[in-house]
C-alpha cells in the first residue's frame, strides 16, 4: 500500500481576486502565527503515519509514493520546516519519492532560497506563473509581472533542472484573445519546463473577480476552442495530454496528482487540507480544521491531529469518485479496481460472492454505452499505442481492462463520468441488493 502526502501552507504575501483556497495574508515569519504552524505540521503528520490504537507508538505499513507542498505561497516557509516535515517519511519514502513545492513567482524569492529546498528534500518545483500577459496578471491582482515570472523560471531551472519544473498556466481570463492564449502556450517552447497544469478561470463566489463581474453585469463564459488550441500546441511541442488538465514529456508526470486520479490514499495535513485513505473495507474522507490557530491549537495544545471531520463513503459516492477521476486521465478507469473497493464498501468482507461479479457486470455496461451511441467516441476498451505513463496502473499493473477516454472524452469528463456512474450504480445496486439478501438468508439458517 502506498499514500500520497499533501501539505497545506496557507499564508501569501498578497491575495488573488480569483482564489478561494484556505489562505490568510502572511505578516512574516516572527509571527506567533506562523511559528506555531510551523511546530505543529510536523507533529500531525507524525501522528497520522503512527498506529497508537492500542496505546503502543509504531509506524503504519503506509509507504509514501509522493509529498505536495501546496498553498497558499509554501515557498514563504523556511527550509528547515520542509526537511523537519521530510524526516518523518524519510524512512518510508519509494525510492525516487516526489517532493513538490509551489512557488510564487516573486522578487522575494532568490536562487539560495531554491538551493536550500532542494537541501531540504525537495526534488521537484511547480511555478504559478497562470498567465505571461502583465495585463492580464494585473486583472488576476498577482504580485508578478512576466519578467518576473520568466526570472522565477530561469532560477528554477538551474537549481532542479526544466525536467523537475511544472508551471500552471489560466485561460477564460476577462476579455483574454485566442491569440494572447495562444502566445501563452508557445512560451513553453522558450522556458522548457517538462510539465504544465492548464487551469480554466472559475468565478468562486464571495471573492474580489466574482464580486466584480457581477456588479457590472459580465458573463463568464469561455469557449472551448480555448482548451483544444492548448491541446493541440502543446501537444505539437511534445507535451503529451496525459490528465485533462496536465500535459507533460512522457516519464515527466505529476506522480502526486496521478496518485488522486488512480484513486490511491492520500494524507492531507494542514489548516483545512482533506485526506483520504481505505481502512477496514471503507472509504475514509477526513477534513481538516479550517482556521490556522484553531488548527495548530488542537495539535500542540489538545494533542490532536488537526482534524474537524471524519466521514465515510458509501459504496455509490465511492463508484462515481472512482470513475470521475479515472476518465480524467490517458489510463482510464481501472475496472478490476473499482470491482474490488466498490464490492468491499457495498458487501464487506463477509460477502458471498466475488467482485469478479461486478468485474463482468461492469464491462458489460460500458460495451453497452459504447454499442448505443451513448459513448461511441468518447471511450474504448482499447488501450493506446504510445507508452504507458510513469508508474502504470498500481491496481493491475497494465492497461487491460481499463475504460479509456478519448481525447473528445476527456473534455466532456464530467457529463460522461455522471452518465457511466449513474448507469452502473442502477445495474450494481441490484447485484449488491441480492448479495445482502444471501448474506441475511444464509445467518438466518446458520
Amino acid at each position: 500500500m502506498t499514500v500520497g502526502v499533501y501539505v497545506h501552507w496557507p499564508y501569501c504575501r498578497t491575495i488573488c481576486n480569483y482564489c478561494d483556497f484556505n489562505k490568510v495574508l502572511y505578516t512574516g515569519s516572527h509571527s506567533s502565527s506562523v511559528q506555531r504552524l510551523v511546530r505543529a505540521v510536523p507533529v500531525a503528520l507524525g501522528r497520522m503515519l503512527y498506529d497508537e490504537s492500542d496505546g503502543a507508538k509504531r509506524p503504519t505499513s503506509k509507504r509514501v509514493h509522493s509529498v505536495y507542498f501546496g498553498g497558499g505561497t509554501p515557498s514563504l516557509s523556511p527550509p528547515e520546516f520542509v526537511a523537519k516535515l521530510l524526516s518523518h517519511v524519510r524512512d518510508r519514502m519509494q525510492p525516487g519519492c516526489e517532493v513538490t513545492l509551489e512557488v510564487n513567482p516573486s522578487s522575494h524569492l532568490q536562487q539560495a532560497d531554491l538551493e536550500a529546498f532542494r537541501s531540504a528534500g525537495i526534488n521537484r518545483v511547480s511555478v504559478g506563473v497562470q498567465t505571461f500577459n502583465d495585463r492580464h496578471l494585473r486583472a488576476l491582482a498577482r504580485d508578478h509581472d512576466a519578467a518576473t515570472a520568466h526570472h522565477t523560471l530561469d532560477m528554477v531551472h538551474q537549481v532542479f533542472g526544466p525536467e523537475r519544473t511544472s508551471f500552471d498556466l489560466m485561460f477564460g481570463l476577462p476579455r483574454q484573445t485566442i491569440e494572447e492564449w495562444q502566445s501563452d502556450l508557445e512560451q513553453t517552447k522558450l522556458v522548457g519546463s517538462h510539465h504544465i497544469s492548464l487551469y480554466e478561470l472559475t468565478l468562486k463566489p464571495n471573492t474580489g473577480l466574482h464580486n466584480m463581474f457581477r456588479r457590472k453585469g459580465l458573463v463568464h463564459a469561455p469557449s472551448e476552442e480555448f482548451y483544444f488550441t492548448a491541446v493541440d500546441t502543446l501537444e505539437s511541442l511534445g507535451r503529451r495530454h496525459y490528465e485533462v488538465s496536465n500535459f507533460a514529456v512522457p516519464g515527466h508526470e505529476s506522480q502526486h496528482n496521478l496518485g488522486y486520479w488512480r484513486g490511491m490514499d492520500y494524507i492531507g495535513v494542514g489548516p483545512g487540507a482533506v485526506g483520504h485513505v481505505y481502512q477496514n473495507n471503507q472509504h475514509v474522507e477526513i477534513t481538516s480544521i479550517a482556521n490556522q490557530d484553531a488548527w495548530s491549537a488542537n495539535v500542540l495544545d489538545q494533542g490532536g491531529q488537526g482534524v474537524a471531520q471524519v466521514s465515510v463513503r458509501d459504496a455509490e459516492a465511492q463508484l462515481h469518485e472512482l470513475v470521475l477521476c479515472g476518465l480524467r486521465t490517458i489510463e482510464g478507469v481501472c475496472v478490476k479496481h473499482v470491482a474490488e473497493t466498490v464490492f468491499n464498501a457495498a458487501c464487506g468482507a463477509t460477502a458471498t460472492a466475488t467482485p469478479q461479479i461486478l468485474h463482468a457486470c461492469i464491462e458489460r455496461v460500458v460495451h453497452e454505452c459504447i454499442v448505443n451511441d451513448l459513448a461511441n467516441d468518447l471511450i474504448t476498451f482499447t488501450p493506446p499505442q504510445e507508452p504507458q505513463l510513469v508508474g502504470a496502473c498500481p491496481h493491475c499493473k497494465s492497461l487491460h481492462n481499463h475504460v479509456i477516454p478519448t481525447e473528445r472524452g476527456m473534455a466532456v469528463h464530467n457529463a460522461l463520468a455522471f452518465e457511466i456512474s449513474d448507469r452502473l450504480w442502477e445495474r450494481l445496486s441490484t447485484i449488491f441488493f441480492f448479495q445482502t439478501c444471501s448474506r441475511k438468508k444464509n445467518d438466518e439458517t446458520t
